[in-house]
């Protein structure tokens, strides 16, 4: 079986992409050759130090989440100096669980 070109796997990304509101809370990810689309997420877990660590937990639960959890998120179980200034105040994890998800290959 052939696989396809990245470049066609690019195109339908983009014409699926333009039919979708940005406000929907979409998620674009890859997944070796494949695009992962979630649209209108089911369940959103915000959280700062030690509570990230129990949106992790229930995270773990199940589903299909996307989202980060960014090196700073080492600063809640140990001392790890700060070399940069945070101008940008992330929240030390947000992930968003979607109950379906468009895969293109």
């Amino acid at each position: 079986m052939t696989r396809p070109s990245p470049s066609a796997a690019l195109h339908r990304l983009a014409a699926v992409l333009t039919r979708l509101e940005a406000s929907d809370g979409l998620a674009v990810v890859r997944d070796g050759d494949t695009w992962v689309i979630g649209a209108a997420p089911s369940e959103i877990a915000i959280a700062q130090g030690d509570a990230a660590f129990a949106a992790l937990d229930r995270i773990d639960a199940g589903g299909w989440w996307a989202g980060f959890a960014p090196y700073a998120l080492g600063r809640s179980v140990e001392s790890v100096p700060a070399v940069a200034t945070d101008a940008r105040h992330l929240p030390a994890l947000s992930f968003a669980r979607y109950a379906a998800r468009l895969e293109l290959a």
